[in-house]
């Protein structure tokens, strides 16, 4: 999703301030504005300790089903079907 974005692969790493701060951005440009408070709440919580990388990993997916339902999802893969009879697509 990161990668269909930005039109192309991440400049930096998503580990990396640089490449969090580069899926904010780009999260905002989807529409997602304002996470900061978000992630911070999230990252202070007693139940959900998760590192900033793996909650921008979340919210790109829900950028991904918005564009799906709104038919503008990017399909990778074909119609082949795997051994137990499941199509292969990745969805951004």
């Amino acid at each position: 999703t990161f990668t269909w974005l930005n039109d192309g692969p991440c400049t930096f790493s998503k580990i990396e301030a640089d490449g969090q701060s580069e899926r904010k951005d780009l999260l905002a440009r989807a529409g997602l504005r304002h996470l900061d408070p978000l992630l911070n709440a999230v990252r202070s919580g007693r139940a959900f300790r998760h590192h900033t990388d793996d909650l921008l990993d979340a919210l790109a997916m829900a950028v991904t089903a918005r564009e799906r339902l709104n038919g503008e999802a990017w399909c990778l893969g074909d119609d082949v079907p795997d051994a137990r009879g499941l199509k292969m697509h990745i969805w951004a």
